[in-house]
């Protein structure tokens, strides 16, 4: 990888090739550039391999326990695709789907105490700061209001407490 792999608003201090290791994905023709402005989480776009991915370094700053919130993650996508799979639907969209270390862990710490995660990239996928318009302004209402009823099913022991 080249300096030209890594967009110009991807700060310096980004090791992708350790990123890349740790997640064992392919380095040859992979880059990153800026997702977005990430509110909690600061968000890049990846493409490795030929597979584009959400990349997110964690705030440890917000999440005191950010491995936590990797471990909750985890447990709740997992959760909702055996739903998914139960159910006989078969599109993968319709949720987050992690791309696990090498170790299996859902969370790589860097060199520099920086908390990573990638996930497959949605297609189509934008981050606005605002919605575009006005009838976009419910939807994460009404995903939010789904989730619970989602989740009636997931095992009765209480999520871990990141914060």
């Amino acid at each position: 990888m080249g300096a030209d792999d890594v967009d110009s608003t991807v700060p310096d201090r980004i090791d992708l090739a350790a990123l890349l290791d740790a997640f064992a994905l392919p380095s040859q023709g992979a880059t990153l550039c800026r997702h977005g402005n990430g509110r909690i989480h600061a968000s890049y776009r990846l493409s490795a391999g030929g597979t584009q991915y959400l990349l997110q370094r964690l705030n440890t700053h917000v999440f005191a326990d950010v491995h936590a919130v990797a471990s909750n993650v985890q447990r709740v996508t997992e959760h909702l695709a055996a739903r998914r799979r139960a159910s006989g639907v078969l599109r993968s969209r319709r949720s987050l789907q992690l791309r696990l270390t090498d170790a299996g862990q859902p969370l790589h710490t860097a060199a520099d105490a920086s908390c990573w995660r990638p996930s497959l990239f949605a297609p189509g996928s934008r981050s606005p700061d605002s919605p575009p318009t006005p009838r976009q302004v419910p939807e994460p209402a009404r995903c939010f209001g789904q989730f619970p009823h989602r989740m009636a099913c997931l095992a009765r022991t209480p999520p871990a407490t990141p914060i």
